[in-house]
């Protein structure tokens, strides 16, 4: 949801679409309505742009909810018509953010992962071991970035060598992951 008003704010055209058909959480926290691309790919909604919400903070960013919860999410994603839909909207918008369940968990993120362009897994500190970073690689190989955003980060400041050293290499991160995501926009 940052990464997508991130960029709504730089103007570029977004859409956010909530893809976790099983919890609907950012849809929630949108608090966007209980119709989206379920209803759509189950065929009770015949235009997915009727479906859009945008709040009025962001005019860019439109957000398409995840809607009713499904017997088959895993079917629908599978669908032509969600293939159809990701081709649609791709002319449409200058970036497309597709929320999905966590990776490794159900096919949902696999199945999503064939239509995007980078993968970008967030993970929080603390609760992320980072032995399971293995479980992040595909199952299949494919030649699509993949990056892990870590968050929840506490740097200590006790002391100061190591908090200079921790600034210095996130800064230098942080440009690389500027001048990615620059290209990514462009």
């Amino acid at each position: 949801m940052n990464l997508a008003t991130t960029i709504a704010i730089a103007n570029k055209r977004v859409l956010f679409i909530d893809c976790d058909l099983r919890d609907a959480s950012a849809s929630r926290q949108w608090g966007a309505t209980s119709h989206g691309i379920t209803d759509y790919l189950n065929g009770n909604d015949e235009d997915f742009r009727s479906l859009l919400f945008r709040t009025n903070e962001f005019p860019t960013l439109d957000i398409l909810p995840s809607g009713s919860m499904p017997n088959n999410p895993t079917e629908l994603l599978r669908s032509e018509k969600f293939e159809q839909l990701i081709q649609t909207v791709r002319s449409l918008y200058d970036v497309i953010v597709i929320d999905s369940p966590s990776a490794g968990m159900l096919a949902d993120a696999d199945i999503i992962g064939k239509y995007v362009d980078c993968k970008l897994f967030i993970v929080r500190a603390g609760l992320f071991h980072r032995n399971s970073l293995d479980d992040l690689k595909p199952v299949h190989r494919d030649d699509k970035q993949q990056f892990v955003i870590v968050n929840g980060v506490s740097i200590d400041s006790r002391y100061g060598f190591a908090y200079a050293h921790k600034y210095d290499r996130s800064e230098k991160i942080t440009k690389s992951w500027t001048s990615k995501l620059k290209k990514l926009l462009n």
